[in-house]
């Protein structure tokens, strides 16, 4: 096996340290071969989670962690109904980008990121069609993990006509 922290097969070179290298503790895949979207991928994919507690690094306290999660394919229907909400329309799959942003809980340092990103996307000739912030649950996390928990935001950007 290759282990950075003794082998040292790279050299420290400008940031890059080997010390800080280290082994993963742990990572499942769940895929359909076809690349169909489905509920049983998901349901999966959690039991992988689950079975991977000790990946959540939990402290004392054990509900606070570094946190876990799972990465799935862009769920166009349900940004279809999220924008239709909204009053706008994104007929095609690919007419859109969005935005995964973790802002500050502090409103005010929140709103002026935001304003930032609709200004860098406005220069570039792109168009915010709207914010949405993700529902999430704070109740069942740790105090720490509450304390540092950031304001999830998704931002979803109008595909330009030429691109």
């Amino acid at each position: 096996m290759d282990n950075f922290r003794t082998e040292a097969p790279y050299g420290k070179q400008g940031l890059y340290d080997p010390h800080f290298e280290h082994d993963n503790c742990g990572i499942g895949a769940v895929v359909n071969i076809s690349g169909k979207q489905s509920r049983e991928v998901v349901e999966n994919a959690l039991r992988i989670v689950e079975r991977l507690e000790h990946r959540a690094g939990k402290d004392a306290e054990g509900k606070t962690g570094d946190g876990v999660g799972i990465l799935v394919q862009t769920p166009h229907s349900f940004f279809r109904k999220e924008a239709e909400k909204r009053g706008f329309d994104i007929a095609e799959d690919g007419d859109l980008g969005i935005g995964m942003f973790f802002f500050p809980q502090n409103a005010m340092k929140r709103d002026r990121a935001k304003k930032l990103f609709e200004l860098i996307i406005g220069k570039n000739g792109m168009e915010l069609l709207f914010w949405r912030e993700v529902p999430t649950e704070p109740q069942i996390l740790g105090t720490k993990a509450r304390e540092s928990m950031p304001c999830i935001v998704q931002a979803f950007v109008k595909r330009p006509a030429d691109c």
